[in-house]
């Protein structure tokens, strides 16, 4: 890369909506969530406020201890700690060593103080495309609450379907009976 330009931000390559999820819905309520969009993370929020991110694999992990059913358990119990943030001007490589050192497979990225996107290693992996390549690299599987462009997307078709599904998807807080040692 030459001296003189610029390095490439995590603002440049997020995915800029964040799917959330409540922190009292149940583990099936945000693993049905993470099906229907095709992501693997979601914002776990309390109050409006985002309180970590959980995983598929999280997710997998909490529903699969004994004594919980992933019915009725909230989402909150899979959280692992709090979401790591950082600002959407954040160089990548900056990023990338945050994530590689602690082993997180996104952060959360924030404009003025507020969540603005998600940074996944699936984001990363564009950026490597578009480095080693030296062409912008287009997103090769957007998530389905990514609003796509019709005359570019040829799945518009099934992601107008899941938007559909999701538009009428109500689930409800799970009661605090499915917490664990219950």
């Amino acid at each position: 890369m030459n001296p003189s330009e610029a390095k490439p931000t995590v603002g440049e390559f997020m995915t800029r909506q964040l799917c959330t999820v409540d922190a009292e819905l149940s583990l099936n309520d945000a693993a049905e969530r993470m099906h229907l969009n095709r992501i693997r993370h979601l914002a776990v929020t309390e109050g409006g406020e985002i309180r970590g991110v959980v995983s598929n694999r999280d997710l997998g992990m909490a529903a699969g201890m004994p004594g919980v059913d992933p019915s009725k358990t909230p989402v909150s119990v899979a959280v692992v700690g709090v979401a790591h943030t950082v600002p959407s001007d954040t160089t990548i490589d900056v990023v990338a060593a945050v994530m590689e050192q602690h082993r997180y497979g996104s952060v959360v990225v924030s404009e003025d103080g507020k969540p603005a996107g998600i940074f996944t290693t699936v984001d990363a992996l564009r950026v490597l495309r578009q480095l080693v390549s030296g062409k912008p690299a287009e997103r090769l599987s957007p998530p389905t609450h990514v609003a796509p462009d019709p005359s570019t997307d040829p799945e518009h078709k099934t992601r107008a379907r899941t938007a559909a599904l999701l538009r009428t998807h109500h689930a409800t807080p799970s009661p605090n009976d499915g917490r664990f040692g219950s």
